[in-house]
């Protein structure tokens, strides 16, 4: 875990910064009293969130030329975010990825935008859903390119499990694109276990409560390689 302490000469009137050349990595450290990050020129930051409870995040977060950022949050309580990310400079990549895994009565909200406004910024927008119980999940993507923006490509995409009839997800995948040299594409799925699967298991041995959390796993996979 990081105490973001150790970066307090980083830190002045609640904006992290980055310096040029700089790599930081902040592991499953809160980030509620962080209004504002920026990353300079040639800087790279990645964040990993795990567990965080009754948490509320609001964050705008700035990239020069040349900066990775990437944020991988696992949540199971109930969290609520606003993420604003601007590109602002070339050849920049962000990926954005969040396992939501929801329980009782918790509720989960993201709304995060990303805007791109110059040329070669690569985007990875992932979430994935297992909500359980009587659990929610609203979910927001936004994508905005204007016109004048090159070789921008961004990969958006919500998926949702639902393993209870009381469980609900809202999701909202929204391109804005202006620009004609963008690439970019988004999809929103929400269903239950392929039962096909899951005879398929249990005919290989495996009790339905152990094939479910197998295919959970499968599924959830995809985020948690990232960390």
């Amino acid at each position: 875990m990081t105490n973001l302490s150790q970066y307090t000469q980083y830190i002045q009137n609640q904006k992290l910064t980055v310096p040029i050349g700089a790599s930081l990595i902040l592991e499953n450290c809160n980030l509620e009293n962080i209004l504002e990050i920026e990353l300079l020129a040639n800087s790279s930051l990645k964040i990993t969130q795990i567990n965080l409870f009754e948490n509320i995040s609001n964050l705008q977060i700035t990239q020069h030329k040349n900066t990775c950022f990437q944020a991988t949050k696992i949540l199971e309580y109930n969290y609520e975010n606003h993420w604003n990310i601007t590109l602002n400079g070339d050849n920049t990549t962000t990926k954005i990825y969040n396992l939501i895994l929801g329980k009782n009565q918790n509720q989960v909200k993201l709304d995060e935008k990303i805007t791109s406004y110059n040329i070669n910024n690569n985007i990875v927008h992932l979430t994935k859903a297992v909500l359980d119980d009587q659990s929610c999940a609203i979910i927001y993507h936004t994508a905005v390119a204007p016109f004048g923006t090159l070789d921008h490509q961004t990969n958006q995409k919500i998926q949702t499990i639902l393993l209870s009839q009381k469980s609900k997800v809202e999701m909202r995948p929204v391109l804005q694109i202006s620009s004609p040299s963008v690439k970019a594409n988004h999809g929103a799925t929400v269903g239950k276990f392929d039962p096909n699967q899951l005879v398929y298991l249990q005919s290989r041995g495996l009790k339905i409560l152990e094939a479910k959390k197998l295919l959970q796993d499968v599924f959830c996979d995809e985020i948690l390689d990232t960390l």
